[in-house]
């Protein structure tokens, strides 16, 4: 699978809104007040991306529950070792990060 956003069923601009709290997220220190904030944001705001991918391996002998869950800890890997300064976007990242887990 490639890491295009196409292959997620989804499209940029539906986590376009995300883009500012990814930048904004990458800057903040660990021990910011405001940081757990924003991730649980981007976790939440990208949460639908997890889901659909998930859904792209039921039916292959796991629940799609169990699926959800680990594609959930991916995203969580995603969002907290996304690197913005170089130069990819959040999206190419995240999918393989996601289907990779």
């Amino acid at each position: 699978m490639t890491a295009s956003v196409s292959c997620a069923g989804r499209e940029p601009g539906e986590y376009a809104h995300l883009v500012a709290l990814q930048r904004r997220y990458a800057t903040l220190a660990a021990g910011d007040p405001d940081r757990q904030q924003l991730r649980e944001q981007l976790i939440s705001g990208y949460l639908p991306l997890a889901e659909r991918l998930a859904r792209r391996f039921a039916g292959r002998g796991e629940p799609l529950e169990d699926l959800v869950q680990v594609a959930s800890v991916g995203l969580i890997h995603a969002v907290d070792r996304f690197e913005p300064e170089r130069g990819a976007d959040f999206l190419s990242f995240a999918v393989p990060t996601i289907t990779g887990e």
